[in-house]
């Protein structure tokens, strides 16, 4: 009795329990802690400390007063038993003889709730993205071995950022028109907390037919030395970027319908590439530049020499001497061909009609012209001034309907003539001198604007400091504009309103996330 009064000082007692007497649901991976009143001497608790049945697991302090048992993911739904044995003590050595015991019981099994596409859809969209909605957060390098997707196709999770128990399913690429899909889910699956999916899960659905790509921006991109990552990629409001083609892409370019690319690889070949997979079809030609025509015919220039060939296979040279090309890609019509070429009193530039097989004359500069554009209805061309000294180039555009005017919109380091789809505003980037020094930025410009304005950082997009725009592409509705950035050696993907507002990152570099370089911006046809 004596040794148990210890000087008759009150024995120290449980002031809090985790998880508490009774509880259900509890985490499989939640640590047990006891917290005490006083300070403790820990090794009379820690001897006396048990959970039932027994889990192997380590015992650590924070502080003097809480003990904390680390355990590996316990059994889902299971009853456990804490038991604190008598005659532990305080720092003091003044001792509690009574036994203590709770219970707790765990969690369910993880389940699958939900999957989008649902079981037994038909007409999906073969762009689409797929998801699955579980019980609770997974974890994402479980459900990438645990996820098989018939017919095989490769693909990325990512957690949605709006539902952290929804994992998001990129397929790299496109699905197959017309063609029955299986995603099975199995019970490898880990959620969080180390738990098994409860049972594996099929759910089947069905493709349409090929939809036109709308509203994605298209980006070629460099990876590592070994060429992982190299290829063309689209991106969404979603920021999830997917691999179209794999390989080396120096330029690339959409047919009118968003079925195929154009793609420039090693030195100066091109070859065709579906969309939706297969394997590619190397053109005979080598060339700087080429771009699709309608009816299956391609324009290229190859030594300054521009040439068209068409669907039977042959040759036909358009100009010689020729040093920048654009083709009008109104819709469904791109058979208008502008190009530059050099005369002994100045520059021209001519136009090609491939439908007609006609060659006549637009317009004439005395100063070196290049970057032409041709407005979405075919009726002005933009093009830049290439002056001797960088500041006094200009940006002009050349009405082709009624008289004919030429209308300058800037002049300064200017470069890339852009249109917006109202065919009346051009967009174009100027280096101009901001609080920090010289800074590049995106202006534009309209054609009702008979003096031009003096360019200063301030009018220029974005607005927001240290994000720099590279090159930059309008989308065909002319209501965002994609650009790229470069900062360390990487370059990143960004869009906004042609209005300079709602900028937003697309693809930014990381080393585990993204680890590519973005380059050749663009955007999907619709």
């Amino acid at each position: 009795m004596p040794a148990l009064l210890s000087g008759c000082a009150n024995p120290p007692q449980i002031s809090a329990v985790a998880p508490g007497n009774g509880a259900g649901g509890v985490s499989t991976a939640q640590p047990i802690k006891i917290t005490f009143n006083v300070p403790m001497n820990e090794a009379s608790v820690d001897a006396r400390f048990r959970l039932k049945p027994e889990v192997k697991g380590s015992i650590h302090w924070r502080g003097t007063k809480t003990l904390v048992f680390d355990h590996p993911t316990l059994r889902t739904k299971f009853k456990y038993q804490v038991i604190l044995g008598g005659g532990y003590q305080d720092r003091n050595g003044t001792t509690n003889v009574f036994r203590h015991d709770w219970h707790f019981q765990t969690e369910l099994a993880p389940t699958l709730q939900a999957a989008t596409p649902g079981q037994g859809s038909g007409g999906i969209d073969p762009s689409t993205y797929l998801a699955l909605t579980f019980s609770r957060p997974m974890n994402l390098s479980s459900l990438a071995s645990a996820i098989h997707i018939g017919p095989s196709i490769s693909f990325t999770l990512h957690d949605d950022p709006t539902n952290p128990a929804r994992v998001l399913i990129a397929p790299q690429g496109l699905l197959y028109p017309n063609t029955s899909y299986s995603v099975t889910v199995s019970d490898r699956a880990l959620d969080r907390h180390g738990n098994h999916l409860r049972k594996g899960q099929v759910t089947t659905f069905s493709t349409g037919a090929r939809v036109p790509l709308s509203h994605w921006v298209s980006f070629a991109t460099t990876g590592s030395s070994a060429g992982v990552g190299n290829g063309i990629w689209i991106v969404n409001d979603t920021l999830i970027p997917r691999r179209l083609v794999s390989g080396q892409v120096s330029d690339y370019s959409w047919s009118a319908d968003g079925s195929l690319l154009l793609v420039r690889g090693q030195g100066e070949s091109w070859s065709v590439r579906p969309v939706e997979g297969g394997s590619p079809t190397p053109l005979p030609f080598q060339a700087e530049w080429a771009s699709f025509l309608s009816d299956n015919s391609y324009v290229y220039l190859e030594g300054g020499v521009l040439k068209i060939l068409d669907a039977g296979g042959q040759t036909t040279e358009v100009a010689s001497g020729v040093s920048d090309v654009a083709v009008d890609n109104n819709g469904n019509r791109a058979e208008k061909i502008a190009f530059v070429i050099g005369l002994s009193h100045g520059y021209q530039v001519e136009a090609y009609d491939a439908g007609l097989r006609s060659r006549y004359e637009l317009f004439s500069q005395s100063t070196p012209m290049d970057q032409l554009s041709w407005a979405p209805n075919g009726q002005a061309v933009a093009y830049r001034l290439d002056a001797p000294n960088p500041a006094q180039d200009q940006i002009q555009v050349r009405v082709l309907s009624g008289q004919g005017s030429t209308v300058t919109l800037a002049r300064g380091d200017v470069s890339s003539p852009t249109w917006q789809a109202d065919s009346n505003h051009v967009f174009f980037q100027s280096v101009v001198q901001g609080a920090d020094g010289t800074v590049a930025k995106i202006f534009q410009g309209g054609l009702d604007e008979t003096t031009p304005a003096a360019l200063s950082a301030g009018d220029g997009m974005p607005s927001q400091g240290g994000i720099v725009p590279g090159s930059f592409s309008v989308s065909p509705d002319g209501r965002e504009i994609a650009f790229l950035t470069a900062k360390n050696g990487r370059t990143d993907l960004w869009w906004m309103n042609t209005d300079g507002t709602g900028l937003a990152q697309l693809a930014a570099f990381g080393v585990k996330k993204f680890p590519y370089s973005c380059t050749a911006v663009g955007w999907t046809p619709t």
